[in-house]
């Protein structure tokens, strides 16, 4: 099932990985066709990296707010503070999805109306 949605032209992938562990081992490394793992050193996605930070245990019972706060801290501070801030946190991440989204829905509604016409002309038959 996941493998069909992956080849579909108008389907985003929002690949997630986990700093916990080798990323050429999971699995979404294989699902993706954008990716491309050169030396399992330097992965290139098509629209490049965006990092979050999760919750941690002692965070489990704080507001999204106080989550989004806590998140800004951290990358304010360290080797993130050298880092592109639009490519960090949840703040920046929204914006990000919803342009992914719109460029999508444009460049993709010129076949998806040509298919449903299609499809419309196919039943009328």
């Amino acid at each position: 099932m996941v493998r069909g949605y992956v080849k579909r032209p108008r389907s985003i992938i929002l690949a997630v990985v986990s700093a916990k562990s080798d990323f050429a081992l999971q699995e979404i490394t294989e699902l993706a066709p954008y990716v491309k793992l050169a030396e399992n050193k330097d992965v290139a996605f098509r629209l490049g990296w965006h990092i979050l930070k999760n919750r941690d245990y002692k965070m489990r019972d704080a507001t999204s707010t106080e989550r989004d706060e806590a998140e800004e801290r951290f990358f304010e501070s360290g080797i993130w503070a050298t880092m592109n801030p639009r490519q960090l946190g949840v703040k920046s991440l929204k914006p990000r999805l919803s342009n992914v989204l719109k460029d999508q829905i444009l460049l993709q509604l010129p076949s998806l109306l040509n298919d449903l016409e299609s499809e419309i002309s196919a039943c009328r038959s």
